[in-house]
C-alpha cells in the first residue's frame, strides 16, 4: 500500500512539474513573439504594435499622423533656416549676423544691433576650422585642448584675460573682436558669444543643406507653400503662384491649410488640436504671427521617401502583427489555463477534496516578506528586462535571447510566488503567518495579561516599534528605488529583508530546538538539557525555565528509582526471609502426613496447612521472579524452539486442571512447525502463567481457544476465553503487578502472573498484548520466525 502511495505522489509531482514547464514554455514563446514583433516594428518609423493595429488604412493610422507632424516640424525648421540664410530665395553669405541676437533669439536679421556682427559666410567657414587661442605668455593651443575654462551655473565661461584669440575672420566693420569691449560685454563675454555662435551656426548650416535637399519636390511626396505676410517672402517646393491660384493643394490625398490672421484651418488629416496649437506657436515666433500655410501629401506616392517606405512597411507588417498577436494571446490563454490547473492542485498530492494542504518551507515565511520579495523580483526584473531588450534592439539575436531567458526566470519566480500564495490561502495561513496577525495577537496578549518586560517597558511598544520599523524601511526603500531607478536601493532592500528573514528563521529554529528538547525530555532523556547560549532573550529565558524543570524532573526520577530499588530489595529480602521458615513448615506438614493421623479434624487442618503453604510458596517464587526480571538480574538461554511443540506440552500439563474447571480446550496448530528463537524454560513459564490465568478466571463449562499461526514473518499465538465476570478495567492494567481481574479477590492468585508473562516475553524479543471486550479475554504472544544464519560456505554455494 505504501509503495502505491509513493508512486501516486511521484505521478502528482511529475504532473505539476510538466504543468509548470508548459507554463514557462508558453510564456517564453509569447514573449519571444512579442519581442520579435517589437524589433520588426522598430523599422516602421519606430512605432509599436498597438499603433500599427489601430487602423487598416495607412493614411488614417497613427504612423501616418506622426510622420506628418514630424515633416511639418522639419518644414517649420527649414523655413526658419531659409529666412536666416537666404535673400530672395537664394543663399546670401554677406548677410550680417549679430552674435547676441543669433544666440538669444535664433534670428539673423542682417543688421548689427547690440553686440558684434560677422558675415554669415565668414562664420560658416570659421566654424569648420575651429577657434584657435593662445596664452598671453605661451604657444598657440586649440580651443578644444587646454584652453583655460571655468563653469558657472552650467554655462561655459572662457577667461579672456589670460588668453588671446587668433582671429581668422574679422567682424563686418573691420575692427578686431576685442575692440568691441564695452560696459555690456567684456573679453570673456565676447569670446563666449563667438564660440557659441560658431557651434550653433555649424549645426544650422548642416541642417539647412540637408532639409533643403530632402524637401525638394523631386525628393519627397510632401508639398508645401508658406507665405510670410510681413516681409512678403514665400517658401515652397512647388511652383508658388500656380500652387496657390489653382487650388492645387486640394488635389492631393491629404492636405492642411492654415491662415494665422483668421486662425482658421482646413484639413482632411488626423492632426490633433494640441499639435496645431504648437505649430501655430512655432510659426508665430519665426514669422511674427503673420503667415499662410498650405501643406499636402501626394498619396499616390510617386517618389520614394519616408512616407512611401512607411506605407510599404505598414502593409507588409500589419498582417504579420495580427497573426503574431493572436498567437501570443493564445499562448497567454494556455498559460492562464496552466495557472488554473496549478491553482487547483497546489498543496495536494491526491484528488481527495478532504486532503490536508501541504505547505513548503518557504510558505512559513511571513506573508509580507514573501510578498515583498516576489513582488520586487517580478516588478524590478520585468523593468530591467524591458530596458535590456530595448538596449540590445540593434542586435536582434542578443535581444531575443535576453527576452527568452529573462522571461523564463521571471515567470519561474512568479509561479513560485503565486503557488505559495495559493497554498497559504487554501491552508488558511495567509493571514495567520503575517506580521499583522503576529502584531495583533501580541497586542491582545498584552491587553489580556498586562505582561511587562524586565526593563519595565511594555512588550506592546517593542512589537509596535519592530513592526513599524520593518514596514517603514521597506516602503521607503521601495519608493526610493522606483524614484531613482538605481540598483543600489534594490540591493539594500534585498539585504535588509534577507537579514530579517534570517532573524526570524533563527528565531523559528530556536523554538524548534526548544520543542525538540521538550520532546526528548518527555521520552526520558533528561541528561543534556537545552543549550541556550546562542538563543535570543525570550527563547533563552524559556529554555532556562525548561532546563530548570528538567533538573527537577531528574531529581524526582532519581528519587523514584531509588525508592523502586529499595522496594525491590525489600521484596527480595522478605521473600528470602519467608522462604526459609516456609520450607520448614512444608517439611513439617509432610512429616505430619506420614504419621497417619486418624482424627478427621486433624486431617482437615493438615490439608488446609498444605494448601496454604503451597500457595505461599508460589507467591514467594513469583515475587522473587518478578524482582529478578525488574532488576535485570536474569539470564536467558536463547535457542531454536518449535513453538507448536511448546504449546502441545502446555496443553498436556494443563489438561487436568481445565477438566476440573469444566473448560474445553480447543487448540489449532499449523501444519508445519513454527520455529522461533527463545529460552525454552522462560517461554514455558509464560504459557503456564496465561493458561493458569484462564483456568482461574474463565467461566466454567465454556470453551477456551488456543491458536498458533504464521503472520507476516511472525509466529503468533493467541488464547481467548469467556471470563466469569465482566472486566471493567483497561487491558494494560492487567499486566501491572498485584492487579487482578477478580476485584473481590475471592479466587486464588498473586496478581503477578500476567506481569511476569509480559516481561519475560519482551525480554525474549516478543510482543505481548491483551484485548478485552466485555467478558471476552484474549491474550496474544508473537515472536519473529527463526532464520538460519548464513555461513561463508553457504554463501559460496549459492553464488556457485
Amino acid at each position: 500500500m505504501k509503495s502505491r502511495i509513493k508512486k501516486r505522489n511521484l505521478f502528482i509531482d511529475s504532473r505539476k512539474a510538466i504543468l509548470i514547464l508548459c507554463g514557462e514554455l508558453f510564456v517564453v514563446a509569447a514573449a519571444l513573439i512579442l519581442t520579435v514583433l517589437a524589433l520588426s516594428l522598430s523599422r516602421v518609423e519606430g512605432q509599436d504594435m498597438t499603433v500599427v493595429l489601430q487602423s487598416t488604412e495607412f493614411e488614417r493610422s497613427e504612423v501616418f499622423k506622426n510622420l506628418v507632424q514630424e515633416r511639418l516640424d522639419d518644414i517649420v525648421k527649414n523655413s526658419r533656416l531659409k529666412s536666416n540664410f537666404e535673400r530672395n530665395g537664394k543663399f546670401y553669405g554677406r548677410k550680417i549676423v549679430d552674435l547676441a541676437e543669433y544666440i538669444n533669439e535664433g534670428k539673423i536679421s542682417g543688421k548689427q544691433k547690440n553686440s558684434v556682427g560677422y558675415y554669415l559666410e565668414d562664420l560658416i567657414r570659421w566654424s569648420r576650422k575651429g577657434l584657435v587661442y593662445k596664452y598671453l605668455d605661451d604657444d598657440v593651443v586649440s580651443a578644444e585642448s587646454d584652453m583655460p575654462k571655468s563653469y558657472e551655473k552650467g554655462n561655459l565661461v572662457i577667461d579672456g584675460d589670460e588668453i588671446d584669440l587668433k582671429e581668422e575672420y574679422y567682424p563686418a566693420r573691420g575692427r578686431a573682436l576685442f575692440d568691441y569691449v564695452n560696459s555690456s560685454y567684456n573679453r570673456s563675454d565676447l569670446l563666449n558669444l563667438l564660440e557659441a555662435s560658431l557651434l550653433k551656426i555649424g549645426e544650422d548650416e548642416q541642417d539647412y543643406r540637408e532639409l533643403s535637399t530632402e524637401l525638394k519636390g523631386s525628393k519627397t511626396n510632401v508639398r508645401f507653400f508658406i507665405e510670410d505676410y510681413a516681409d512678403k517672402n514665400t517658401y515652397s517646393n512647388v511652383d508658388k503662384e500656380e500652387f496657390k491660384e489653382n487650388d492645387t493643394i486640394r488635389t492631393y490625398g491629404r492636405y492642411l491649410i492654415l491662415d494665422s490672421r483668421s486662425l482658421e484651418y482646413e484639413s482632411n488629416m488626423r492632426v490633433t488640436d494640441a499639435y496645431l496649437y504648437n505649430l501655430i506657436t512655432k510659426f508665430s515666433e519665426d514669422f511674427d504671427g503673420n503667415y499662410y500655410i498650405e501643406f499636402g501629401i501626394d498619396t499616390d506616392y510617386p517618389v520614394v521617401d519616408s512616407f512611401s517606405a512607411a506605407r510599404d512597411q505598414y502593409y507588409e507588417y500589419r498582417p504579420r502583427i495580427q497573426a503574431s498577436v493572436m498567437a501570443a494571446g493564445f499562448l497567454l490563454l494556455l498559460t492562464l489555463g496552466v495557472l488554473v490547473l496549478l491553482t487547483v492542485t497546489a498543496g495536494k498530492e491526491t484528488a481527495d477534496p478532504d486532503e490536508e494542504i501541504k505547505l513548503l518551507g518557504f510558505d512559513r515565511i511571513k506573508t509580507e516578506i514573501a510578498g515583498l520579495f516576489f513582488g520586487s523580483v517580478v516588478l524590478f526584473g520585468s523593468k530591467y528586462l524591458i530596458q535590456k531588450v530595448y538596449e540590445y534592439r540593434n542586435i536582434p539575436e542578443l535581444s531575443v535571447a535576453v527576452a527568452g531567458v529573462g522571461t523564463a526566470l521571471i515567470m519561474l519566480v512568479f509561479i513560485m510566488g503565486f503557488l505559495s500564495l495559493v497554498r497559504r490561502v487554501k491552508a488558511g495561513t495567509l493571514y495567520e503567518d503575517s506580521f499583522l496577525n503576529w502584531f495583533l495577537l501580541k497586542c491582545r496578549y498584552i491587553s489580556e495579561t498586562g505582561t511587562i518586560m524586565q526593563n519595565g517597558t511594555l512588550i506592546l511598544i517593542e512589537i509596535f516599534a519592530v513592526f513599524t520599523l520593518f514596514v517603514g524601511m521597506n516602503a521607503a526603500l521601495v519608493y526610493r528605488a522606483f524614484e531613482t531607478e538605481e540598483l543600489i536601493w534594490w540591493i539594500i532592500l534585498f539585504i535588509l529583508d534577507v537579514i530579517i528573514v534570517i532573524y526570524f528563521m533563527n528565531h523559528a529554529m530556536q523554538r524548534k530546538r526548544i520543542l525538540h528538547g521538550v520532546q526528548e525530555m518527555s521520552e526520558g532523556h533528561l541528561e543534556d538539557g537545552i543549550d541556550d547560549s546562542w538563543m535570543t532573550a525570550d527563547n533563552a529565558q524559556l529554555a532556562r525555565a525548561i532546563n530548570t524543570m528538567s533538573v527537577g524532573l531528574k531529581k524526582a526520577l532519581k528519587s523514584s528509582i531509588k525508592t523502586e530499588k529499595l522496594r525491590a530489595d525489600l521484596i527480595t529480602n522478605v521473600s528470602h526471609d519467608i522462604k526459609t521458615p516456609l520450607t520448614s513448615i512444608i517439611n513439617y506438614v509432610d512429616l505430619l502426613k506420614r504419621l497417619n493421623l486418624k482424627e478427621p479434624e486433624a486431617q482437615e487442618y493438615l490439608r488446609i496447612l498444605e494448601q496454604k503453604s503451597s500457595r505461599l510458596k508460589t507467591l514467594t517464587e513469583d515475587l522473587v521472579e518478578a524482582s529478578k526480571i525488574e532488576s535485570g538480574n536474569i539470564s536467558l538461554e536463547m535457542t531454536k524452539l518449535g513453538f507448536g511443540m511448546i504449546v502441545s506440552q502446555m496443553e498436556g500439563e494443563i489438561y487436568e486442571r481445565f477438566e476440573a474447571s469444566g473448560l474445553e480446550l480447543v487448540t489449532t496448530l499449523p501444519n508445519k512447525e513454527l520455529y522461533i528463537s527463545a529460552d525454552g524454560r522462560r517461554l514455558f513459564r509464560v504459557l503456564d502463567n496465561i493458561y493458569n490465568n484462564v483456568a482461574k478466571y474463565a467461566m466454567p463449562d465454556t470453551r477456551v481457544y488456543a491458536d498458533l499461526k504464521e503472520d507476516d514473518g511472525k509466529a503468533v499465538f493467541s488464547l481467548k476465553n469467556i471470563s466469569k465476570q465482566a472486566l471493567n478495567i483497561d487491558a494494560s492494567e492487567l499486566t501491572e503487578r498485584f492487579i487482578r481481574g477478580d476485584v473481590s479477590r475471592s479466587t486464588e492468585g498473586s496478581g503477578l502472573g500476567l506481569s511476569i508473562a509480559e516481561n519475560l516475553t519482551k525480554l525474549q524479543g516478543g510482543d505481548f498484548r491483551i484485548y478485552l471486550d466485555g467478558d471476552l479475554f484474549k491474550v496474544t504472544i508473537s515472536f519473529d520466525l527463526y532464520r538460519e544464519p548464513e555461513t561463508e560456505g553457504d554463501t559460496g554455494n549459492e553464488k556457485a
